[in-house]
């Protein structure tokens, strides 16, 4: 009997044990062979094409395939100049719900850069590079930054910083250039590449800044062009082209106005969550990469 109880009472320890070790990661922080994570992910492709690709009319029929997934950027396999893809992320009036390319080509194949749409949330970000050949080609991120930040009233908002991980050189800087070699391709985590540090300057406090502490965000004054983007019966005012104000000088022609200044030096945060409709610009240069795989987790 005593034996019997002994042999329980392992079983049970071993039991437990196994519990707390399945508890222990969080779901999505689980790393596969492949170096991306388990758990829900958006899914991006920027496929390398030939120059005599002709950019296609839609990615995917919505009418006979209502469950497609527009996920698709094609770039030049080898460009002469630098490739430019735009990521969109917004809340509230500018709602973004889903991944989704709405301008699926970059220069020479249209007039302009690729554009993506993200939901507005904190992300780990990975990245490798896929397909044949595998003779050493490699794509390279050659600079990152805010293109614009506006709140929910379509005022531009003001900043001034960068990202935790900015991409000037390629050579020295191996999370902004993805190579790919023979055998299987391992992700690596970049999501350095998305926080922001820096300075972003709010109309409207709420949401981003601590009411209850007044130095979490203190009262700054500005210099913005009034602009109306509605009609002359209904005017709608926003500010635009906005620079700190000098003490000792007018705003004007500007208008003054007060903005709320929230720091991010100490708490890099997430570039898809610094404002109500966010643009992160990458520049790019592919030098024979065919597809480069991108991984957004939500945190």
């Amino acid at each position: 009997m005593k034996k019997v109880c002994k042999i329980s009472f392992l079983v049970i320890i071993m039991l437990i044990f196994a519990a707390g070790s399945s508890f222990a990661t969080k779901p999505g922080e689980e790393v596969n062979p492949n170096g991306f994570p388990s758990g829900f992910h958006y899914n991006l492709n920027i496929i390398g094409k030939k120059d005599t690709f002709t950019c296609p009319a839609y990615l995917c029929d919505y009418v006979t395939d209502p469950a497609c997934v527009a996920n698709v950027i094609y770039i030049p396999a080898d460009n002469a100049d630098p490739i430019k893809i735009l990521m969109e992320s917004g809340t509230k009036k500018t709602s973004v719900t889903a991944l989704n390319v709405t301008d699926w080509c970059t220069e020479p194949f249209d007039n302009d850069g690729a554009v993506v749409q993200i939901p507005s949330a904190t992300y780990k970000v990975y990245a490798r590079a896929l397909a044949t050949p595998t003779y050493d080609p490699n794509i390279a991120i050659l600079g990152n930054s805010l293109s614009y930040v506006t709140d929910e009233y379509g005022n531009d908002l003001y900043y001034l910083g960068a990202f935790t991980k900015d991409c000037v050189t390629t050579p020295d800087i191996p999370e902004c250039t993805f190579t790919r070699t023979k055998g299987k391709s391992r992700a690596t985590d970049i999501t350095a590449l998305f926080e922001f540090t820096g300075d972003i300057c709010y109309f409207d406090p709420s949401g981003y800044c601590d009411p209850l502490d007044p130095l979490s965000c203190p009262a700054t004054p500005l210099c913005c062009t009034q602009v109306n983007i509605g009609t002359e019966l209904e005017p709608i005012w926003v500010n635009r082209d906005c620079t700190i104000k000098d003490p000792l000088l007018s705003c004007d022609p500007q208008v003054e106005v007060t903005a709320y200044c929230k720091d991010y030096a100490d708490n890099p945060a997430s570039v898809f969550t610094v404002g109500d409709f966010v643009g992160y610009l990458w520049s790019m240069d592919n030098n024979g990469v065919k597809l480069l795989q991108i991984r957004f987790y939500r945190q």
